[in-house]
């Protein structure tokens, strides 16, 4: 057995057992390790001590089952506390913040497993955090985590207030990923654009580090997907093109990045091909889905322009200024890509929060998301005008995407709703195809 199987061995178990006391023993069943050097791989693995993870796991159960409907102190004694006091000053020291206002600030979900097999995970505790905040002037308060436009909440950002002033605390795995995401912001200012201006350390640094993790602080922007309801913000012609046309003057300064292998492509379209065998598993589309598209990445796709994109232009990077769109955050995920790879980014994430917040209805994005989609790239081209391929790709593209989310999401126990979310769109657009614009077209020219 690896030593990652034996930690996931004990992951399971903690999973298993929290209602009942857990012991060292239990924990490294069979394996030799000495204690400590099981609690040394362990926080390795997951990012914090053993027991501080089963307190924390207690803690989330527990508030799951009380948003269920089951009584604070029944809960409270089923996962180890002796009173509802000691729940509520547990639950405080580890998240920041009492179990009511935790349920104000975040949708409350079943806590999924943690699987290690599965996906890269690290977990960073309110203590460790307030360490990392040492490295900056000032006393920062209220460290929250992040909770994106879909419900999930961030186990990278968090927010936090100095002075009255908010600012984003971000975590990344690697230096490559910090520089990654920089240097797009910086050369967002140069085009007048809003962006994510790095804090700087007590020591002039843009960031710091602390074993394999890279933090750094920015202040706090407004975003779209902070708004009660993103889509009304859309559903205004002026404010989707506005999108269109800052995403143009984000690729003009982008043309300028100094391209290296932080941003090799990862999205060719023979990996996308690969992940078709999933989606064919998931969804019930027709043969003729497979072979336009497969046709698609033949004759048009080898002539579409790229260069450096965001990647990630979904509501919850979008900056708001005066109720207008300004800019963007989190470059994280930029590479080389199709440009146009962007404009259908942008417009499926509307889509997706449309079937994210309405699982119980079939087609709920009827008769609203095809004007979005349409005002998104009118934008973009009244600034940036695209070529005959790219016009007559852009369907193609918003399918690409959805390959994409259909094969990653099913990937993770965590995305199960994104999954299910995604796969309804794809058979929605493919059944809708004839609403996009210059389907016509596509027809006359096969």
């Amino acid at each position: 057995m690896t030593k990652t199987e034996t930690i996931q061995k004990a992951i399971d178990y903690i999973e298993e057992n929290l209602r009942s006391e857990i012991t060292f023993e239990d924990l490294i069943g069979e394996t030799h390790f000495s204690q400590s050097y099981f609690m040394y791989l362990f926080q390795e693995a997951v990012g914090l001590p053993c027991m501080k993870y089963i307190n924390r796991r207690r803690l989330l159960w527990a508030l799951f089952e009380m948003n269920a409907g089951k009584k604070g102190i029944d809960a409270a004694l089923e996962y180890g506390y002796d009173t509802y006091a000691g729940f509520f000053k547990a639950f405080r020291q580890e998240f920041g913040c009492s179990p009511s206002t935790y349920r104000k600030r975040y949708t409350i979900g079943k806590p999924h497993r943690l699987n290690l097999q599965q996906e890269g995970h690290f977990m960073i505790s309110n203590q460790k955090l307030k360490t990392i905040l040492a490295h900056w002037d000032g006393e920062f308060e209220n460290i929250r985590a992040v909770k994106y436009s879909n419900g999930i909440i961030a186990d990278s950002m968090w927010v936090v207030t100095l002075k009255g002033e908010r600012y984003i605390l971000s975590a990344c795995t690697n230096e490559v990923s910090l520089k990654r995401c920089l240097e797009p912001s910086r050369l967002e200012e140069t085009e007048g654009l809003a962006a994510a201006a790095v804090f700087k350390t007590r020591d002039d640094l843009d960031y710091v580090t602390d074993g394999d993790l890279c933090f750094y602080l920015t202040k706090k922007r407004r975003v779209i997907g902070e708004m009660a309801s993103p889509l009304e913000f859309y559903r205004i012609p002026e404010n989707a093109q506005a999108v269109g046309q800052i995403l143009a003057r984000l690729h003009r300064c982008l043309r300028n990045a100094s391209l290296n292998e932080f941003y090799e492509e990862t999205d060719r379209l023979e990996t996308v091909l690969n992940r078709l065998p999933k989606v064919r598993q998931a969804l019930s589309l027709p043969e003729a889905f497979y072979l336009e598209y497969e046709d698609w990445t033949k004759r048009l796709a080898p002539k579409l322009p790229k260069q450096l994109i965001h990647r990630d232009p979904n509501e919850s990077n979008i900056i708001m200024e005066n109720g207008k769109c300004t800019g963007f955050l989190h470059f994280e995920l930029s590479r080389v890509g199709y440009r146009i790879f962007d404009l259908c980014y942008a417009a499926t994430a509307v889509l997706c929060g449309l079937y994210m917040q309405n699982e119980d209805k079939k087609a709920p994005a009827d008769g609203i998301w095809f004007p979005i989609y349409h005002n998104i790239i009118l934008g973009y081209e009244s600034l940036e005008p695209l070529t005959r391929e790219e016009h007559q790709s852009l369907p193609y593209m918003v399918y690409t995407i959805q390959i994409i989310c259909v094969s990653y999401f099913n990937n993770y126990d965590k995305f199960e709703r994104m999954a299910r979310a995604n796969e309804k769109m794809l058979l929605w657009l493919w059944e809708n195809r004839e609403a996009f614009p210059d389907s016509q077209s596509r027809r006359t020219d096969e």
